[in-house]
C-alpha cells in the first residue's frame, strides 16, 4: 500500500531540513565544487533580484522566505523595510541568522525555523516576499498557494531561482548530486503554469545564458571582461528571442496581483 500522502510530504521536509543543517552547520565538504566554477554569475543574479526587490521594500514589512544566515534581511532593513520577518528550515541557520542580526546592531529583524509550504502568517501580512533559489526546493503549488495568501494584493513577491532546460547544466547538475537535495527540482516551462495560477502578473527576467560559456575558464585572463561582454549579448538576445530564455542558467520572478486561494493540484 502506498504511503499516505501526508507522511510522502513529511518526509521530504525532514529530508530538506537535515541536508540544509549540514549545510549551513559547515559539515557538508562536497558544498561548493560548482560554486568555485560559477562565482561570478551568480553575483549577477543576485545584483538582478535585488535590483527588482529594492525598490518594492522602502516603509514596508518584508518576508524573507528561505533567509539563509539573514543576509538578504539585513539588506532590506538598510534599504528601508519596516519590519523583516525571515523564516528558514533549519533551525541552525535561524540561529545564524539571529546572531548576524545582533552582531550587526540591526533591529526589525525577526527569524523562526518554518515549514515554508505553511506559513504562520495571517492573510496579507506583507508588501513583499523575497527569496533566492528555495521555490524548486518546495511543492510549488503549495508554496505559492501561501506566498499569494500572506501578500497584500497590492504586493509583491520577487525570487531567483534556477532552471532546468539547459542540457549543459544538467549535465553538471547529474554529475555533482551532493552539491543538492534530493528532491529539489529546477523550474521547467510547465511551473510557469504554476506561478499563473496564483499571480495574475508573472514577469521572467532570465539570467545567465551566454555567460554560461565563462564557467569553465576560472584563472584564466580576461574572464570578467568576457562575462561582462557576454552578458550584455545575453540582455539583447533575450530581448530579440525571448523564447531562449528558458535556457538560461536563472530567472528573476517578480510576481504580484496574488490571487484569492485556489484548490491546490496535490
Amino acid at each position: 500500500m502506498a504511503a499516505p500522502v501526508q507522511d510522502t510530504i513529511a518526509d521530504r521536509v525532514e529530508r530538506e531540513r537535515e541536508w540544509h543543517d549540514k549545510r549551513f552547520g559547515g559539515n557538508d565538504a562536497s558544498r561548493g565544487r560548482v560554486a568555485a566554477f560559477t562565482g561570478s554569475l551568480t553575483l549577477e543574479a543576485l545584483r538582478r533580484v535585488y535590483a527588482a526587490a529594492k525598490p518594492l521594500c522602502l516603509g514596508k514589512n518584508v518576508l524573507d522566505y528561505g533567509c539563509s544566515f539573514g543576509e538578504a534581511s539585513l539588506l532590506f532593513r538598510s534599504y528601508g523595510a519596516a519590519t523583516v520577518e525571515g523564516i528558514d528550515i533549519s533551525p541552525v541557520a535561524v540561529q545564524g541568522a539571529t546572531e548576524a542580526a545582533a552582531k550587526a546592531g540591526v533591529t526589525g529583524v525577526n527569524f523562526q525555523a518554518m515549514n515554508a509550504e505553511v506559513l504562520e502568517f495571517p492573510d496579507a501580512s506583507f508588501e513583499l516576499v523575497f527569496g533566492v533559489a528555495i521555490l524548486h526546493h518546495l511543492d510549488l503549488d503549495r508554496a505559492c498557494a501561501e506566498i499569494a495568501r500572506v501578500l497584500k494584493p497590492s504586493g509583491a513577491a520577487v525570487f531567483l531561482e534556477p532552471l532546468g532546460h539547459n542540457p549543459v547544466i544538467n549535465y553538471v547538475r547529474r554529475a555533482t548530486p551532493n552539491e543538492r537535495t534530493e528532491d529539489e527540482h529546477p523550474l521547467l516551462r510547465r511551473d510557469f503554469a504554476v506561478l499563473d495560477r496564483h499571480f495574475g502578473v508573472v514577469d521572467k527576467n532570465f539570467v545567465n545564458l551566454l555567460t554560461l560559456l565563462t564557467a569553465p575558464l576560472v584563472g584564466i585572463p580576461g574572464r570578467e571582461s568576457l562575462r561582462r561582454g557576454l552578458n550584455v549579448a545575453d540582455r539583447v538576445l533575450l530581448r530579440a528571442v525571448p523564447a531562449v530564455g528558458t535556457y538560461a542558467w536563472n530567472v528573476v520572478l517578480t510576481m504580484k496581483n496574488p490571487r484569492p486561494r485556489v484548490a491546490s493540484t496535490v
